[in-house]
């Protein structure tokens, strides 16, 4: 990943790095065999949002 980023002339730390890293970086770090990216990002958003206030996005978050 890090050869990949600095082929780029500019690096954005938000879409560069961290638009990656629930489903490129979190499955490596923690070593999954299977990469799902819809589960983990769902997973990500759920884990996310319970840190939140009970509102729609926390509920919408829980299914």
């Amino acid at each position: 990943m890090i050869s990949e980023l600095l082929q780029k002339k500019e690096i954005d730390g938000i879409s560069d790095l961290g638009g990656i890293s629930p489903t490129r970086v979190f499955p490596e770090a923690v070593v999954l065999k299977k990469i799902d990216k819809e589960t983990l990002l769902g997973y990500g958003a759920m884990v996310f949002n319970a840190l939140g206030p009970d509102n729609e996005f926390r509920k919408d978050a829980m299914v």
